[in-house]
């Protein structure tokens, strides 16, 4: 039940819901829209917001020296490597597939300059599409490695425990790109 009550002359109306509460009830306070209210409040304000100390200011994002210099260091591997791969017949790979992994090796390096540099390169849907991608290929590239070097297993164990960090550290930069790119200028 709600009403309009005056406290004792003065000129503050206010609106009181009286389902109360069995101890509040017996105490004789009111409720104002779920909140007891006591004698003296300010009540002019009633349906007034509260003030919020949120404002238009989020996080921006500062890129870190240390992903400048890791990407300096891997864009010349990367471009060597690739340069081995099409002039050399590494590993009997067809060229289709050698143009392939150039296309999402570029990717990566893409969003390792954007992560380094703080650029939004794409939209972030794209990569949120390209972790799986980039998932399925290193698998399968690793694989297609262990099994073209046919190692003695102590080889493959190490060799597998040196490349999985690798593996892992490049997911997460891209996971960790589509995570901070909102934050950008």
């Amino acid at each position: 039940m709600m009403a309009a009550i005056n406290w004792s002359g003065s000129e503050n109306w206010c609106l009181v819901n009286f389902s109360t509460t069995q101890t509040e009830a017996k105490r004789g306070i009111p409720k104002i829209m779920g909140k007891a209210i006591n004698k003296g409040e300010d009540l002019q304000n009633l349906y007034q917001a509260p003030e919020s100390s949120l404002d238009d200011n989020h996080p921006i994002y500062s890129p870190s020296v240390a992903w400048r210099i890791l990407f300096f260091v891997m864009l010349p591997l990367e471009l060597l490597y690739q340069y081995f791969a099409f002039t050399n017949d590494s590993g009997g790979s067809p060229t289709w597939w050698l143009v392939v992994s150039l296309l999402i090796s570029s990717l990566f390096y893409i969003v390792l300059f954007g992560l380094a540099f703080g650029k939004r390169i794409g939209f972030e849907q794209l990569w949120i599409f390209y972790i799986p991608v980039l998932v399925l290929i290193d698998i399968f590239e690793f694989t297609l490695t262990i099994i073209g070097l046919n190692l003695s297993m102590l080889s493959n164990v190490i060799t597998a425990a040196t490349s999985v960090p690798i593996i892992l550290f490049g997911w997460y930069i891209v996971y960790k790109y589509q995570k901070v790119m909102k934050f950008f200028e």
